[in-house]
């Protein structure tokens, strides 16, 4: 006899777009949630997708070399494609 277990979980996307206090597109931008394997970096347009986070809520942080540290909390709700402009 084999006995099999699942465990089954809710997935969402974050993405959006960042900006400086011009408008100008900044491209590298770490972000990332905090103590988590989760994150990305922006694109040269500006845009970041982060895939298949557990939903939940979470402290994004967003990170770039020569500006402060930005962090906010963000709750994550279940099969929803979420979007968070910097």
């Amino acid at each position: 006899m084999v006995l099999l277990t699942s465990t089954s979980f809710s997935q969402t996307t974050l993405r959006g777009n960042i900006t400086d206090a011009e408008g100008n597109l900044l491209l590298r931008v770490h972000v990332y949630f905090e103590d988590s394997n989760y994150g990305t970096y922006s694109e040269l347009d500006g845009d970041y997708v982060i895939l298949k986070v557990p939903t939940g809520a979470y402290k994004l942080v967003i990170s770039y070399v020569g500006y402060a540290d930005q962090a906010m909390n963000v709750i994550l709700e279940a099969e929803k494609v979420q979007y968070i402009d910097i």
